[in-house]
């Protein structure tokens, strides 16, 4: 059976299935469903247009809500779902651990907003393996070991070694892709 999975990281939304019986293969992003929202009673709509959906016409139907459709497998979701937990939920991970080391020492979030937006805008045009940077992809063992030592004197002995396998697996990672570990 296809899966339409429209929109950026094909979620499904829980919540939309409470309300109307979706297809386990038709797959409506947030971002979809919050455009929807915005619209007055569009709520009603698109539960309508869920309620008509079969595998003759789902490729109809996804185009009358977004422009960015496309038609898989189920296996396909599965793996559409793995990557969005990796680019998604693992990096907002990420970006929490940052807050909190910042806060460590009262320095303000926002800092990194600018940077993490320059990282977004790179990856729009090319392949985010191709836009690398840091110490891990050039190898940078004092800065790595630097990072380490910080990671080693935080407040939370807990949160400290959490933080520096993430730190480590990561940097490892990089390394292996890139070819760059020595």
């Amino acid at each position: 059976m296809p899966l339409a999975a429209i929109g950026g990281k094909g979620t499904k939304l829980l919540h939309l299935q409470k309300h109307w019986r979706v297809p386990e293969w038709f797959v409506v992003t947030s971002e979809m469903f919050r455009h929807c929202l915005v619209a007055a009673g569009m709520e009603k709509s698109i539960g309508d247009l869920l309620a008509q959906v079969s595998e003759e016409n789902c490729d109809d139907i996804a185009e009358k809500i977004s422009t960015n459709v496309h038609i898989t497998t189920p296996e396909k979701r599965r793996h559409l779902h793995l990557a969005a937990v990796f680019a998604c939920n693992f990096t907002n991970h990420l970006w929490t651990i940052s807050e909190d080391l910042l806060n460590e020492k009262d320095i303000p979030f926002d800092l990194l907003k600018p940077l993490i937006h320059q990282t977004f805008l790179k990856i729009q045009n090319h392949s985010p393996k191709n836009v690398q940077t840091g110490p891990a992809v050039r190898n940078d063992l004092k800065t790595l070991e630097k990072h380490r030592k910080i990671l080693s004197e935080c407040r939370d002995a807990l949160q400290c070694v959490s933080t520096t396998e993430i730190y480590n697996i990561l940097s490892k990672s990089i390394q292996n892709t890139h070819g760059s570990h020595r």
